[in-house]
């Protein structure tokens, strides 16, 4: 029993530290010195350090490869028209 515990205690968060080593380490996202600080991090809190850097970690994302489509504006001409009423009452002198 005591063996099991401390296989858990060691392996888990040795599996984090891995796991988030790697995430960083592919990171085409984070500069070298980013990279270098997150790895501190993980590796000088094995537990801690993983955790925040597998949960604030950023994700690359994957293109459509399509333009989004317009959405419909409608006629916003009514919608400027006040201004232009308004410039042409201060040029007319109103």
């Amino acid at each position: 029993m005591d063996i099991a515990l401390l296989i858990a205690v060691v392996t888990v968060p040795l599996w984090l530290n891995v796991k988030a080593t790697l995430l960083v380490w592919r990171d085409t996202l984070s500069e070298k010195p980013q990279k270098v600080a997150q790895l501190l991090l993980v590796w000088l809190l094995p537990f801690v350090g993983a955790i925040v850097v597998l949960g604030v970690h950023r994700r690359e994302e994957k293109s459509s490869g399509t333009y989004p489509v317009e959405k419909e504006l409608g006629d916003d001409f009514a919608v400027s028209g006040g201004s232009l009423r308004k410039i042409a009452e201060v040029i007319d002198g109103d």
